[in-house]
């Protein structure tokens, strides 16, 4: 009998644990999704000013980019090598007199701004 309740103690105790360790890890991924939409708003001038200069995509479709527009909802993270870094994909969206020329991603090394 004594055994039986500590082994249900045991249980009770373990699944309390992994439900508290669950929500801790939904609220961390959360925490480091804003850390990493921070970080891109605090660097918008550089990356406007590289769409605007030496992105190769704008460059080899010719276009003359007046505004740039980020979607911040697109954030994610991505790793397009298998062993490559990760970095963060954004959708962008480019205009020149008010006309939406294209829309496409960039991807950004976090360690790297530059």
């Amino acid at each position: 009998m004594k055994k039986r309740f500590i082994v249900i103690l045991l249980a009770l105790l373990l699944v309390l644990v992994g439900v508290r360790t669950k929500k801790v890890f939904a609220i961390r991924c959360e925490t480091q999704k804003a850390r990493q939409i921070a970080f891109l708003q605090a660097h918008e001038k550089e990356m406007t000013a590289y769409i605007r200069n030496r992105s190769s995509y704008v460059i080899q479709q010719g276009y003359s980019v007046e505004k740039v527009s980020y979607n911040w909802d697109s954030v994610r993270v991505v790793q397009r090598k298998v062993f490559g870094p990760k970095m963060l994909a954004l959708e962008v969206t480019v205009f020149d007199d008010g006309t939406e020329l294209d829309v496409f991603e960039i991807y950004i090394t976090p360690d790297n701004i530059s």
